[in-house]
């Protein structure tokens, strides 16, 4: 192996460890990754001038307060030369781990290198207290990210509206208990977007200045079951009639009037799947019609959903209302409708195969193993 040239060598190790996967996971990937490094470093000596050769490499760079990791970021920060940076921040004890030096250092170390991240996600909680004693520190870095493509904030709700991000070439925006402040006039490269169903007059008028400036926005989701009180539903009335989403190709909702309520509002004539998450409880809804989603083919139940719920709500919609989509369901592990191996029969049984034949003699449907 020694003899392999040493970009060969690079683009394998950079196959071998790829930059691992963005989202919401309290299991951080870092250590794995150094001791991998390590182990790389320790074939040879040519391995290793190889390892501290190829940028990429230590281009993914997490911030937690253990000590080896702080000292990972900057000995990363340095081995990265220019290449584009993948930021990863999980804090525990915030107001402790605030207060620490080094901790400091390392926070100013990253944002001083901001102009390079590519991706980044948060995954902590900035108590009233500590953003009253911490007020140097943000979820996003108070300083532009020209290159930033990916964002996953998680923080807490008492930290709404502390953040502001400047990223004005950003893909994918995920958002998770924290309403990030976006006062770009335009976000041309948005494709797809992550948040809780907004509750609040605020959070609508939020929505919508967001969806304005996005007109390449492909995927929506509302990641959460909505927060349902006497006034969501009526929130949405208040600030918007229609919400025109020119590129949208797929939304995605947990059931609740609210977020229903927004899906009655939707003008999308690029929409062409809808996936309904988790649905359990009949709570009513209407398919949008053909003159504000004409491309609109699929509805998925995803999650766990319950049969006889979807066949409550399905049997009292019209029947053009249905004509028109395929539906699919994702049902729960170890049930097969379709098994030919012998199985007891039991009454919970039968009345999944009486669902399944009420289903399929009415609809084009398909069953998913979840």
């Amino acid at each position: 192996m020694d003899r392999v040239p040493p970009e060969l060598l690079s683009s394998f190790f950079q196959a071998f460890l790829p930059i691992p996967a963005r989202e919401f996971s309290l299991v951080l990937p870092g250590h794995k990754r150094a001791e991998a490094i390590q182990s790389l470093r320790m074939v040879s000596k040519r391995w290793n001038e190889a390892v501290l050769e190829t940028p990429t490499l230590w281009s993914y760079i997490e911030l937690s307060p253990t000590e080896a990791a702080l000292l990972r970021v900057h000995q990363s920060l340095k081995r990265s030369k220019a290449a584009p940076l993948h930021i990863r921040v999980q804090l525990h004890d915030v107001t402790a781990d605030l207060h620490r030096p080094e901790v400091r250092r390392a926070v100013d170390a990253l944002w001083e290198e901001a102009y390079r991240w590519n991706t980044y996600v948060i995954t902590t909680f900035l108590p009233m207290e500590s953003i009253h004693q911490n007020a140097w520190f943000k979820l996003v870095p108070p300083v532009p990210l020209p290159n930033l493509r990916e964002a996953w904030i998680m923080g807490s709700e008492h930290s709404s509206f502390i953040t502001e991000l400047n990223a004005p070439r950003i893909n994918i925006l995920a958002e998770r208990g924290v309403l990030t402040k976006i006062s770009l006039p335009s976000l041309p490269d948005l494709l797809s977007w992550k948040l809780a169903p907004p509750s609040r007059q605020v959070e609508w008028e939020r929505l919508g200045q967001i969806v304005r400036a996005a007109p390449n926005l492909a995927v929506l989701q509302f990641t959460a079951t909505p927060k349902e009180d006497n006034t969501s539903v009526g929130k949405i009335a208040e600030v918007m009639q229609s919400v025109d989403f020119p590129a949208l190709m797929e939304f995605i909702t947990n059931p609740g009037a609210t977020s229903f309520g927004f899906l009655s509002k939707i003008r999308a004539p690029n929409l062409e799947i809808l996936v309904i998450e988790n649905y359990f409880s009949e709570i009513p809804f209407s398919i949008p019609s053909l003159s504000s989603c004409p491309k609109l083919k699929l509805i998925r139940f995803s999650g766990h959903p319950r049969l006889s719920a979807i066949r409550g709500v399905v049997s009292s919609m019209a029947p053009d209302e249905l004509n028109r989509l395929n539906m699919e369901i994702e049902i729960r592990p170890g049930i097969r409708p379709f098994s030919t191996e012998p199985a007891a029969e039991t009454p919970q049984r039968r009345k999944f195969s009486e669902h399944v034949k009420w289903f399929e003699e009415r609809f084009s449907v398909s069953w998913l193993q979840a």
